[in-house]
């Protein structure tokens, strides 16, 4: 539990967006496909799901972008962001 001293007064604010998504691996995707047989095939592949996500992150307006990925990680490198743009950081949970 977190106490707030509420004698404390804010001098600044800070307005902050943040857009995060839970991806499913790929991994446990092809693993369970009986699960999305009315997705359509092509919109179900890795390369696909990834540009698609690429631009929703490219058209978002947040300050701050978190990516979690449900399963093992599918990628061996994060994806490439343009670093002129974006600041990134790579974790993996074991």
């Amino acid at each position: 539990m977190v106490e707030v001293n509420k004698n404390l007064k804010l001098k600044h604010t800070v307005n902050l967006s943040v857009l995060s998504y839970n991806l499913l691996a790929q991994c446990l995707l092809e693993k369970n496909m009986s699960l999305y047989g009315n997705g359509h095939p092509d919109h179900l592949d890795w390369d696909f799901r990834k540009e698609s996500l690429l631009k929703e992150l490219s058209q978002s307006a947040a300050d701050v972008s978190v990516l979690v990925v449900a399963g093992s990680v599918d990628l061996q490198q994060p994806i490439p962001f343009n670093e002129e743009v974006y600041s990134s950081s790579w974790k993996v949970s074991l």
